[in-house]
């Protein structure tokens, strides 16, 4: 299950430990120790599984899937457009969704950005000095030396 609880291992010790010794730890001393309140406890134990965290089970098996059968060289774009692609998924995946789980399930494509070796240089033309810095002439819009 994809939990977004940070305190889970917590919770399960917690959990472990009453069941085990009812009567020698009570909820309140470990929910004390933990430094967690009690009702966040309550609230995780009584929790079920949403929707949400359903369909992002059934995504993180279909993007296992799509990585091992592309040999890791699918990024987080090319997987949503085959997620997307899919019959089985009945709703447009986002891309954030996809990248969340793929960091999740600690898969990286193979495959890089290119990089461009851009250096903005300054480019000076140097040309001959034609009029000799005479810019006088004869009539408007001639010069005698520039044809």
């Amino acid at each position: 299950m994809v939990n977004r609880v940070t305190n889970v291992p917590l919770y399960e010790a917690m959990r472990e430990l009453h069941n085990s010794n009812s009567s020698t730890y009570t909820i309140e001393q470990l929910a004390t120790a933990g430094k967690v309140s009690k009702q966040a406890y309550y609230k995780w134990l009584n929790s079920s599984e949403t929707a949400n965290g359903q369909l992002n089970e059934v995504l993180m098996y279909k993007i296992q899937e799509l990585d091992d059968n592309h040999h890791h060289n699918l990024g987080v774009k090319r997987m949503t457009m085959y997620l997307n692609h899919n019959d089985n998924i009945l709703y447009r995946i986002n891309i954030k969704r996809v990248r969340r789980l793929m960091r999740i399930t600690g898969i990286l494509a193979d495959i890089r950005k290119k990089k461009h070796n851009r250096i903005k240089t300054n480019e000076m033309y140097i040309t001959y000095n034609v009029f000799n810095q005479n810019f006088r002439t004869t009539a408007p819009n001639k010069n005698g030396q520039l044809t």
